[in-house]
């Protein structure tokens, strides 16, 4: 009887697999974290791309206006300011761009682009980009949405 005593007190003093112990319980939640961080950056990292591109289309739509309504270069900008893999021709999820012109009047309001303004009002104009890209996470949960869209618009007063 007293050998199963001394036995029951060398296991409970021995610790040789605790920390492998621990370390399974610790291991998944850490991992857990580091996916969420690595979701979060990446989500982070395309939101502020779909930004700086609808930034960098009227950026270049001040330096160089659109010339008669023509949106082409605005558009190439924008597409210069996005990863190639955004816009490639067979993306099913490539990003949407669009660029367009609006005039006002002083007083009056809107109006289109070539119509003249009334008496002693000036005419504005103004370069609006829109950007949108679908994200999709790297991990789907059952809760969550599949995918979601970041838009960002930027608009500048040419003159």
């Amino acid at each position: 009887m007293q050998s199963g005593a001394a036995n029951k007190d060398t296991f409970s003093k021995c610790s040789r697999g605790a920390i492998a112990v621990e370390f399974g319980f610790i291991a998944p939640v850490i991992l857990v974290m580091l996916l969420g961080i690595v979701e979060v950056a990446l989500a982070l990292s395309n939101n502020l791309a779909v930004q700086a591109a609808a930034r960098a289309g009227t950026h270049f739509g001040m330096i160089k206006p659109p010339v008669q309504g023509d949106m082409a270069p605005v558009t190439a900008a924008v597409k210069a300011a996005l990863p190639s893999e955004w816009t490639s021709a067979g993306a099913e999820d490539a990003a949407q761009i669009n660029a367009s012109l609006t005039c006002e009047c002083q007083v009056s309001g809107p109006i289109a682009c070539n119509a003249p303004c009334g008496q002693g009002e000036q005419m504005q104009t103004y370069l609006k980009v829109d950007v949108s890209k679908v994200y999709t996470p790297l991990v789907t949960l059952r809760y969550f949405a599949p995918s979601f869209q970041f838009k960002n618009s930027s608009q500048v007063r040419l003159k």
